[in-house]
Formats: structure tokens, sequence, C-alpha cells
């Protein structure tokens, strides 16, 4: 069924839910009915037309691996569109929320309840995992990796057939997240989960101070010392400068412009609203963040799965 609703035309899809009841394995178990036993068919089907203007999805298929249909590389890209993802009792990792935030640029509301995300996990992992959901480092990688390799062998960086300066400075990617529900084990009492969300404050505002130092920073050695400066391509966009190198392919941003409307400096207090309530929260004496994800899935679905 999802190959076939691939094939289908663009169309009017602005909330998509598909939800799958948890059987009576644990959540690592992969066994599960055969109509989505072949994630490649979900794939295909996130990449297609008919989805290309969806807005809202709720995808829960328990225990299985769902981050990877939604992959920066792919073409065409999944979902450009999706603002809310709900992937409630699949399997998501650290790395996983790091992807989804890079591979789907509009997202503003992810909701991962019983996913096992940070089971058992301390407040100094919950710091260092807002830090990457903000900036995943990706963008100071390839810095170092171009300008070290640029050294290395006195080469220039191009971009569409240009030869430019030897040094270059990436831009980080601006996320649009501003809800992020989990759950947590039952055991992690109010006074825990406070200190859970202090931690996740902590490195979101740790990241954020990096992220405008970043802006900043490329912002003036381009006008000072004419530093080629460069940004991640938009969805569906094709990018030209650095594949000489073998690394993503990136854009030259070399409009004054453009530039401004790339460089926006970030408030360290805009943090978004993290809820730990779960599905099932009120019952164990949990109550919703407001303004939460949850709340926005039901207003949009019109029920309280």
């Amino acid at each position: 069924m999802p190959t076939i609703l691939a094939t289908w035309p663009p169309a009017e899809l602005p909330a998509i839910s598909v939800v799958q009841d948890p059987l009576d394995v644990p959540t690592s178990s992969s066994a599960q009915p055969l109509v989505f036993f072949h994630l490649h068919h979900l794939s295909v089907l996130a990449s297609s037309p008919l989805l290309a203007r969806t807005q809202a999805l709720r995808l829960r298929i328990p225990g299985r691996e769902l981050a990877s249909i939604m992959h920066a590389g792919r073409r065409p890209p999944a979902l450009p569109h999706v603002t809310l993802l709900d992937l409630s009792t699949s399997r998501v990792s650290v790395a996983d929320v790091s992807s989804l935030l890079r591979s789907l640029p509009h997202l503003r509301h992810l909701i991962l309840d019983r996913c096992g995300l940070l089971n058992g996990a301390g407040a100094r992992d919950w710091t260092v995992f807002a830090y990457h959901c903000l900036l995943a480092g990706e963008a100071l990688l390839i810095e170092y990796d171009v300008n070290r390799h640029l050294a290395a062998h006195g080469g220039t960086a191009s971009g569409a057939g240009e030869s430019r300066p030897r040094e270059v400075r990436v831009l980080p990617r601006a996320l649009a997240l501003r809800t992020l529900s989990l759950s947590v084990p039952a055991h992690v009492d109010a006074y825990a989960r406070r200190v859970l969300l202090a931690a996740f404050r902590r490195g979101w505002e740790e990241a954020v101070v990096l992220f405008n130092r970043s802006i900043c920073s490329a912002r003036r050695l381009r006008a000072v010392e004419g530093v080629l400066t460069l940004r991640f391509p938009w969805p569906g966009e094709e990018g030209h400068a650095l594949r000489e190198h073998g690394l993503p392919r990136m854009v030259v941003v070399d409009d004054d412009g453009m530039f401004a409307r790339l460089s926006v400096v970030r408030d360290r207090e805009d943090c978004p609203v993290v809820c730990l309530a779960g599905q099932n929260g009120r019952e164990e004496g949990i109550e919703h963040a407001e303004g939460c994800g949850h709340s926005i899935g039901w207003d949009i679905w019109e029920d309280t799965l």
C-alpha cells in the first residue's frame, strides 16, 4: 500500500496519522506485521509527491527504527514541509534526533513518547543532548576538515567555478524546533524531572552562545577579510561549493541581503518547550507542559492518542 500511494499525484494532505497498536513484546523487538516490515516502502512514500505538502505526520510503529526514512541526503527530500512529527513507540537514538532536525528544516514539534530515548540518562547527558539538538557541530567539523585539507595541499575552495580564498566559514543550520516531547520512566519523580529539564536548558543555552559566536565571526571575516562563507542547501536545492573535497555540497553566501537573512542571532532564553508527561502523564501524576507538542497534536487530530 505505501508503494502504491507513493505513485499518487500531489494532493492537499495537511495531516496524516498511521498508528499501529503495540504488541505484547519488548520495545526492542522488530516482530511486526508484514505490512510495515519493509520500511523502504515508507521511505519511498515520505519522499513522494503525495506527501510533499504534508505538515503533520504521526507515524507510530512500535519497535521500529524510522528516522532513516527521512535521511538528509534523500532525493527528493522527505516531508519537505512537515512541522509536526510524532514517532512515539518507535526506536529513536540521540543521533537520530540530530539527523531528523537536520533533515526536516521546518520541524517545529517533535514527539517521541516511549521511544527509549535518554532512559536512565543523567543530567549531563541531557545537557549534551540539548546542545546537539540545536548545534550538531557538523558546520564546525566541515570548516575544520576543509581548512585543514586546503592548508595541507595549498589549494583553494571554489564555488560555481570561481576560485576562492583558502579559508572558509560554514554557517550553522538555523533550526525551527519549538517543542520537544519525551516520556521518562515512571520511577523518575518530580524533583528528578526538574533537574533534567534544567540540564536541557543549560545545554541549549551553551549551544546558543556558540551559534551566535559562529554567525558573528563569519559575518566579520567575510566583511573584513573576504573569507568565503557557505551555508547548507535548502530542501531540494543543489549546492556546488566543496564538491571537489567529497563533502556535502554547500551554497556560497555571496549576497549581503542573503547573509543578513541567514545570520539570525538567537536569544539564550528562547528554549523549546520540553514536556516529559508522555501519553499517560496525567494518569501517572505528571502534568503536561503548557503549550507542549502533545496539545498541538491533539488539536490537529482531535484525539488524545
